[in-house]
C-alpha cells in the first residue's frame, strides 16, 4: 500500500462487482455485495490493455492502494450499448473483424472460427453475445438492459441500494468469477497480482457532507466515498414523452427526490453521456469500431433543449425571475447538485455558459469536468466547426469532448474542478505512436499523451486574456484525476489500475521540475510560494480533490 493517500473525481469501483452478481444466480445470496470481485486478466492488466477484462478499481483495489478519497459514479447502463444500430455493410464488417482479431478479444476469433460468424454480425442475438462477450458483463444482465423492462430510473435506485447497504461495514473481500483452476493458477504463478486484485479487508463510508470526508481521512478509517451519477439518462426520459406537461411534471420531480436522497448524497452529475438523454446534446465519444456497431447519432452534437435548461436549474437549485436572470429557488427542498460537463456536446457547453452561467444572480456553482483532456482549441464555436476531425499526428484530440480554452475560461471564473482523464484517446496519442501502444511492452507515450494535455490546458489558463492575473492564480487548485477507471477505457499504458497512481505523481513531479522549476518559469505559471514540483504534483493527486470537497460538499 502507498503510505499517500490518493483521490479520483471518477471512478466505477462497484460497477464490475454489481453486474456481475445482480443475477437470478447471485443475487439472494452471501455474493451480493460490492466486496465480491474477480481476479480478471492479469496480464492484460499488467500490460495496460483496454479495461474489457480487468479490474482497475475495485473496493480491493482502492483500500490496497490507499485510493481514500473517491468519488463513486452510479451508471445504469445505457441501453445503446445492447440493443443492435445500423444494418452492416460488408466494409463495416471487416473493419470490426480486424479489429477483433487484433486485439485479441475474443479466443472464437483468434482460433480462426470467428471468420465463420461474419455473415451473422446483423443478427442481433449474436450482436447482443458479441457486446456482452467484450464488456465481460453476464448475458443475462446484456438480456435485460435491452429489454422493455429496463427502466433507468428504477435501475438506479437498485444500483445505489447495492452500494449503500455495504457503507460503514467492515468486510472481506471475496472472489468470484473464472474457474478453480485458473483462479489457482494464478494465486501459485501470479501471487502478488492476483493478491492486490482479491484480498483486502476494508471498509468504504458514504459521506454525506464535508464533514464526515474529513472524519473517515482525518481518522484513516478507509475509504471517504462521494456518490456521484453519470448521465440525465437516469431521470428516464426515454420511457417518458417530454411533449407532455405531465411527464415533464415526472421528471422534475425525480430531481427534487435526487436533491433529498438519505444517506446517499449525490455530489454532481454528468449531464451528458454516449447517448440521447431526452435534454442535451452529448459528444461523440465512441472510437472505431465502437461507433460502428453502437448508434451515437440521435442528437450527438447538438444543444440543450428549453426543458433541459429547466432541468439544469433545478439541479443548481436556481429559478427565473421577472428579468429573466438566475436566482436561488427558496421552494426546493434538499442539497444541489453540481453540473459535471465532462460528454456534453460543445453546443450544450455553450448553451450553458450563455443561458445560464452568464445570467445567474451572485455566486456561480462552480463547474465539474470530471474526466477531461485538452482540445487545443480556443472556443465551443471552434470546435463545433471543425465537426469531430480525424487524428492529425498530435497529441492533442479534437474531438469535441475535450476542453478548449473558453471551457477552461468557465472552470476558471467558477472555481471548478478537472478531472485529469486516464483515457489514452481523450489525452490523444500521435498516429505514429498509436502503432506502439498496440504492442506488449508499455512506452513513455503514457506519460508524454497526459503531460501535453495537462500542459495545453495550463498555458490555456495562463495565457487567458480574459482572466486576470488573480484568477488565473487557480491554476494550481483546478486540478486532479479523473481516470474513469473501470469505465471500460483504453488507459494510457503505464496508469492502468489505482495501484499506478505513485509512479504516475512521480512522473507528473519529474514534468513539473523539468518543465517549469528547471526552465525558469515558475512566475509565468503562477507557482505559488514555496511551491516544489512534488508539492504541485501531491496537489493534483490529492489535495485539490480534498480541499474542493470541503469547500462545497
Amino acid at each position: 500500500m502507498s503510505n499517500k493517500p490518493y483521490a479520483d473525481l471518477h471512478l466505477h469501483v462497484h460497477m464490475r462487482s454489481y453486474n456481475n452478481v445482480a443475477t437470478d444466480k447471485y443475487r439472494d445470496t452471501r455474493h451480493y455485495h460490492p466486496w465480491t470481485v474477480s481476479a480478471g486478466n492479469l496480464k492484460k492488466q499488467r500490460t495496460g490493455k483496454r479495461a474489457f477484462t480487468y479490474n482497475q478499481s475495485n473496493l480491493v483495489l482502492c483500500t490496497n492502494s490507499n485510493t481514500s478519497l473517491v468519488f463513486n459514479s452510479l451508471y445504469p447502463i445505457e441501453q445503446g450499448f445492447f440493443i443492435a444500430g445500423d444494418t452492416l455493410d460488408n466494409r463495416k464488417i471487416d473493419i470490426l473483424m480486424d479489429y477483433l482479431v487484433k486485439h485479441d478479444l475474443l479466443n472464437l476469433i483468434t482460433s480462426g472460427l470467428g471468420r465463420l460468424l461474419k455473415d451473422k454480425l446483423n443478427d442481433p442475438n449474436l450482436r447482443l453475445r458479441l457486446q456482452a462477450e467484450m464488456m465481460k458483463i453476464p448475458l443475462e444482465r446484456a438480456r435485460f438492459f435491452a429489454s422493455e423492462d429496463y427502466d433507468y430510473w428504477q435501475e438506479l435506485h437498485t444500483e445505489r441500494d447495492f452500494i449503500l447497504h455495504n457503507s460503514g461495514v467492515e468486510r472481506q473481500s471475496e472472489v468470484l468469477g473464472g474457474s478453480w483452476v485458473t483462479r489457482q493458477w494464478q494465486k501459485l504463478v501470479k501471487k502478488e497480482d492476483y493478491k492486490r486484485n482479491t484480498e483486502a479487508r476494508g471498509k468504504y463510508t458514504i459521506c454525506n457532507n464535508a464533514a464526515e470526508v474529513d472524519r473517515v481521512l482525518s481518522s484513516n478509517s478507509g475509504i471517504a466515498m462521494v456518490m456521484t451519477i453519470e448521465g440525465a439518462h437516469v431521470l428516464g426520459a426515454k420511457k417518458l414523452n417530454l411533449n407532455l406537461p405531465e411527464h415533464r411534471s415526472i421528471m422534475l420531480g425525480r430531481i427534487e427526490q435526487l436533491r433529498c436522497w438519505q444517506h446517499c448524497r449525490i455530489f454532481f452529475i454528468t449531464v451528458g453521456h454516449h447517448f440521447d438523454n431526452g435534454i442535451s446534446g452529448h459528444a461523440k465519444s465512441l472510437p472505431a469500431p465502437s461507433d460502428i456497431l453502437l448508434n451515437q447519432l440521435k442528437r450527438v452534437d447538438e444543444g440543450l433543449t428549453a426543458f433541459g435548461e429547466e432541468c439544469l436549474a433545478h439541479f443548481l437549485g436556481f429559478m427565473k425571475d421577472a428579468n429573466g436572470a438566475y436566482v436561488k429557488n427558496s421552494a426546493l427542498a434538499g442539497k444541489d447538485i453540481l453540473l459535471d460537463l465532462k460528454h456534453s456536446s460543445a453546443r450544450t457547453r455553450k448553451d450553458i455558459y450563455d443561458r445560464m452561467y452568464r445570467q445567474i444572480t451572485g455566486t456561480l456553482p462552480p463547474l465539474v469536468y470530471s474526466h477531461m483532456g485538452y482540445s487545443g482549441t480556443d472556443s465551443t464555436d471552434e470546435l463545433i466547426a471543425l465537426n469531430n476531425p480525424a487524428g492529425d499526428a498530435t497529441y492533442l484530440n479534437r474531438w469535441n469532448i475535450n476542453m478548449c480554452n473558453e471551457d477552461l475560461y468557465w472552470a476558471v471564473k467558477t472555481k471548478g474542478l478537472i478531472g485529469l482523464s486516464l483515457d489514452q484517446r481523450i489525452c490523444g496519442i500521435d498516429t505514429e505512436t498509436e502503432e506502439k501502444d498496440h504492442d506488449k511492452t508499455p512506452g513513455p507515450i503514457s506519460a508524454d499523451a497526459l503531460w501535453q494535455s495537462l500542459k495545453g490546458m495550463l498555458d490555456g489558463i495562463i495565457n487567458h486574456s480574459g482572466l486576470s492575473d488573480a484568477e488565473k492564480q487557480y491554476v494550481w487548485d483546478i486540478f486532479c484525476l479523473g481516470s474513469d477507471f473501470d469505465g471500460y477505457i483504453d488507459p494510457l499504458n503505464q496508469y492502468a489500475t489505482v495501484f499506478d497512481l505513485p509512479e504516475l505523481e512521480a512522473e507528473l513531479t519529474a514534468k513539473f521540475e523539468y518543465f517549469v522549476f528547471n526552465a525558469g518559469l515558475t512566475a509565468d505559471y503562477q507557482v505559488p510560494q514555496g511551491a516544489t514540483a512534488a508539492s504541485l504534483a501531491r496537489k493534483i493527486c490529492f489535495e485539490n480533490a480534498r480541499d474542493f470537497v470541503m469547500r462545497h460538499f
